[in-house]
């Protein structure tokens, strides 16, 4: 999972805010890596939240985690944007950038987003076409199996108009074709590349980028609840009704029936 591209993109920021912390970085590259993380962090992975409909489960740590990877960039990138003078004053040593209203940075933040994105695709494209797509008999998941298993995967088939039946065949083996991969790869770009645009509304404006990310948190606090109540009622009810052998599409009258 940690090849995944929003893994990666949180991993190679981690590293650059430590190569801040001990080495006097070049302006221009602050800028750079600025635009790029801002582009990443308030497009393609705030936009992720939706897609995946990640939940805020704190108990369940796959979940917890996969809320933090998409929504702490945008968080963090909030702070070094927004209150930049704070950061300044807290950190003057460290970031010294003094470019955040330059409006050059529209540009900037798209073409650097996108570039730092065919940074990771272009790699993990060769390297999934090849070594990837046995890595499930080598004992490791990916996510583009995880995603094939699931609803992606019906999507993908549909595209590829391959039988139902042969699709489920696939996702038994957990074993697919180099074709769904190419479809997984061209649907990710596309949707990363649509949702660099996002990045800019919150560039354009405070209250937008705040109401994205609280948007975004009720989200995941809305997807949560809903696990809690299918689990909780929906599960439980099914589970009593085979226990008492009540038909499963009978209504609740059917407990007073003889």
């Amino acid at each position: 999972y940690w090849l995944d591209f929003c893994w990666c993109a949180n991993f190679v920021g981690v590293v650059l805010l430590i190569i801040l912390l001990f080495y006097e970085v070049d302006l221009d590259v602050q800028k750079w890596a600025f635009c790029a993380a801002w582009g990443l962090g308030n497009g393609p992975l705030l936009c992720a939240i939706a897609v995946l409909g990640n939940s805020l489960l704190f108990h369940d740590f796959d979940n917890a985690s996969s809320v933090l990877i998409h929504l702490f960039p945008s968080l963090v990138m909030y702070q070094m944007g927004w209150n930049r003078e704070a950061v300044q004053e807290a950190f003057p040593s460290i970031f010294t950038y003094h470019f955040f209203n330059d409006i050059h940075l529209w540009h900037d933040i798209y073409n650097n987003a996108a570039m730092s994105y065919f940074a990771w695709l272009l790699p993990y494209a060769g390297w999934l076409l090849t070594c990837g797509m046995s890595a499930p008999s080598c004992g490791y998941d990916t996510i583009f199996h995880f995603t094939m298993r699931g609803a992606g995967g019906h999507v993908t088939s549909k595209i590829l108009r391959v039988p139902p039946e042969e699709h489920k065949e696939l996702v038994r083996a957990n074993s697919f074709p180099r074709s769904y991969a190419l479809v997984y790869l061209t649907i990710h770009a596309i949707l990363v590349l649509l949702s660099i645009p996002v990045a800019l509304l919150c560039y354009a404006d405070k209250k937008i980028h705040i109401c994205l990310c609280g948007s975004m948190v009720l989200l995941t606090i809305y997807n949560a609840s809903s696990r809690y109540t299918f689990y909780m009622v929906s599960s439980y009810g099914q589970a009593l009704r085979r226990e008492l052998g009540i038909p499963l599409t009978r209504g609740a009258s059917a407990i007073l029936e003889s």
